[in-house]
């Protein structure tokens, strides 16, 4: 079993590995907002800041899915779906839907 990584996905694209501030993000998210939930409760969405590995602050609205899937809406307005995952199964995912 290997190490999970985040990865995310834009639309019409397949998953690719995240950069330190989309895992920074999503991590505060998942702290924040969905750990400290009661098994069977719905995550609420909330804004999540971090800086930006290229400078300046990642600052996006994030959202639950389901299945350990997020989303983010991005600085364009485009949903952006994240999740934490293990590299063999991103790789699969990506070959199924390809």
């Amino acid at each position: 079993m290997s190490e999970k990584k985040c990865y995310i996905r834009r639309k019409n694209s397949q998953w690719e590995e995240g950069r330190s501030h989309h895992n920074i993000a999503l991590h505060s998210y998942i702290t924040l907002y969905v750990d400290p939930l009661e098994p069977g409760m719905m995550p609420v969405g909330g804004f999540i800041c971090a800086d930006h590995e290229d400078g300046g602050l990642f600052a996006a609205h994030f959202s639950y899915v389901g299945r350990q899937v997020y989303q983010f809406l991005d600085q364009f307005g485009n949903i952006v779906q994240i999740m934490m995952a293990e590299p063999n199964i991103v790789a699969h995912i990506n070959r199924i839907t390809d």
